[in-house]
């Protein structure tokens, strides 16, 4: 009797549409895009993705303006993402997909239906 293997064929579907963006991409990268999405409002506190990673604040601010308009000075990023300043932490931000993110979001979704 042969296995059917739907979900891993959902996710390679899913993992391809990242692939098409950035075939280097790293898997931090990946996830910072996605534990937004597993935000009530798609909005949060870069914190958030450091938590969940487990890894330093470092990684997680990389792994986040991989999805700004620019991931450094001198490098554009995919601009999926906004990133301003929390107005009550001044050390915090807030980090919130734009259309375009919302728009890669539902291509997401799609693969995995």
């Amino acid at each position: 009797m042969a296995r059917k293997f739907e979900n891993i064929n959902k996710l390679i579907a899913a993992l391809e549409e990242f692939q098409k963006l950035d075939p280097k991409m790293s898997l931090p990268s990946m996830l910072a895009l996605l534990y937004y999405a597993d935000i009530e409002n798609n909005s949060g506190n870069r914190s958030i993705v450091e938590e969940r990673l487990g890894m330093s604040g470092a990684t997680a601010s990389r792994a986040t303006l991989f999805w700004c308009e620019w991931k450094s000075p001198r490098e554009k990023g995919l601009n999926m993402v906004t990133m301003e300043q929390d107005p009550m932490n001044r050390r915090a931000n807030i980090v919130q997909y734009n259309r375009k993110g919302l728009e890669f979001m539902d291509r997401i979704e799609e693969a995995l239906e």
